[in-house]
């Protein structure tokens, strides 16, 4: 079940929890070109997928400076790990704002 992140407090908490375990085996997995499926289930589970969330949507709703540091301490662990959350938050932020502009704005 996916854990849901209330503040920014406990999603740099989860964060740096992940990143502890993701660290342990980061050099193996990138010179034996081992997928980490079992981390990336693990940061799914987390509930750090879901941090920029709106509140009104039941979400955390972080600030950059919280998506930062979370971004930063999974990088530290496993830079291919780290990679995924960063791409997946910036794709959802631009999609946030298209289809809230899109919402608001009339048809050509």
């Amino acid at each position: 079940m996916t854990q849901v992140i209330a503040d920014d407090a406990e999603a740099v908490a989860v964060a740096a929890e992940l990143a502890a375990e993701f660290v342990r085996d980061a050099a193996l997995r990138d010179a034996e070109r081992i997928l980490p499926r079992a981390e990336l289930d693990r940061l799914s589970a987390s509930g750090l997928l879901g941090i920029t969330v709106p509140r009104s949507h039941g979400g955390a709703e972080v600030g950059a400076r919280t998506l930062g540091e979370v971004v930063r301490l999974l990088s530290a662990a496993d830079g291919s790990i780290g990679q995924i959350p960063q791409n997946h938050f910036c794709w959802n932020a631009g999609w946030r704002r298209r289809t809230s502009t899109a919402s608001t704005s009339p048809t050509p």
